[in-house]
């Protein structure tokens, strides 16, 4: 299902930290068994992803999100007019022109 998204740790370390055993782990890797919605948000909330990256629905982890949320204010800056720009450098001028 998801072995190549969860690197570095084994099947026994895996069974270990979720409180599953091994043979659960392995059935979950080969995609015979899927793990219920309570082991998987585990496993997303442990290697900071979402379940949709793990289940290959999506290709972006939560790094990238994360990313985007806190730069989500520059976006604003996207839809600006010419008129804008000018004001916003005029008041990046006396700003700097100014400083406290």
């Amino acid at each position: 299902m998801f072995s190549n998204k969860i690197k570095n740790l084994t099947q026994k370390e895996l069974a270990s930290i979720f409180n599953l055993s091994q043979s659960s782990i392995a059935l979950y890797e080969k995609g015979i068994r899927m793990p219920d919605f309570k082991t998987l948000a585990a496993y997303a909330s442990y290697f900071n992803v979402s379940t949709d990256y793990l289940l290959g629905l999506s290709c972006e982890d939560k790094t990238n999100n994360t990313y985007k949320a806190e730069n989500s204010d520059y976006e604003s800056f996207i839809y600006l007019n010419k008129n804008d720009f000018q004001i916003l450098g005029k008041a990046i001028e006396v700003k700097t022109t100014f400083p406290k």
